[in-house]
């Protein structure tokens, strides 16, 4: 038994040896493959692809309504010292009426021209209570009174002057109608700020001409500027009952 023992270890070894290596597929696996792909993200972030690039288009401010710059300077004028004065050369000389030559805005309302007065140049009008610029845009005669059509019109250049961007802060203070008829008659929008002195108004008014006239009751529409008189004198004391 020993003997065939002997015999039996050499061919068993070289069985072991000629044995056909285990394959990659039959081998057991000691730890899963490693991932085809980072389960993290780069250290160093790769660039944004390339896109093509479009030029932002510019929006250009709304335009100005060629009104609102018209009338700002009448407005700075009467704010300072001189109280519309240096508006007209007559004015600015010292006299009490005055003509301002009007912009392209207001000749397209009707205005060919503005009156500016100053009563304090005079002593027939020093007692007024205001400076004031006059821009009569409209006028016409009729044989009734009739204020319909210049009221539309009155609001919606009131309408139009609220847009302008200085008067963004102004109160329009809107007046109640009346029936026309003999008795003059103003309907005035009036624009008014708590911080300026000038108010503005748009006024559409009506009266009745004395004498006989074929067409006797004239409606007017004016843009008008005024600011209180400044040298309007002091109300003189009424003397002491006895």
């Amino acid at each position: 038994m020993i003997a065939r023992a002997r015999t039996l270890l050499p061919a068993m070894a070289l069985a072991l040896v000629t044995l056909p290596a285990a394959t990659g597929q039959d081998a057991p696996r000691a730890q899963e493959d490693p991932p085809n792909t980072l389960p993290f993200s780069p250290t160093v972030r790769s660039a944004p692809p390339e896109r093509p690039t479009y030029p932002q288009p510019i929006v250009p401010p709304p335009p100005v309504d060629g009104l609102c710059t018209e009338i700002g300077p009448i407005i700075r004028s009467g704010v300072l010292a001189n109280r519309f004065a240096a508006l007209s050369a007559a004015t600015a000389q010292g006299a009490a009426i005055g003509r301002m030559e009007t912009g392209a805005e207001l000749r397209s309302l009707g205005a060919r021209y503005c009156t500016v007065v100053i009563p304090a140049a005079s002593p027939v009008t020093a007692g007024s209570d205001y400076n004031q610029v006059t821009c009569q845009l409209d006028q016409e005669s009729g044989e009734t009174p009739y204020l319909d059509t210049f009221r539309t019109r009155r609001d919606a250049l009131a309408e139009r002057l609220s847009e302008c961007p200085a008067m963004g802060l102004w109160t329009a203070e809107v007046p109640e109608s009346a029936a026309p008829g003999d008795s003059p008659l103003s309907e005035a929008q009036r624009f008014s700020h708590p911080d300026v002195r000038v108010e503005v108004l748009v006024d559409a008014s009506h009266r009745k001409r004395t004498g006989r006239w074929p067409m006797a009751y004239q409606r007017t529409l004016s843009l008008i500027f005024r600011v209180p008189n400044p040298d309007k004198p002091e109300p003189a004391d009424e003397p002491a009952l006895p």
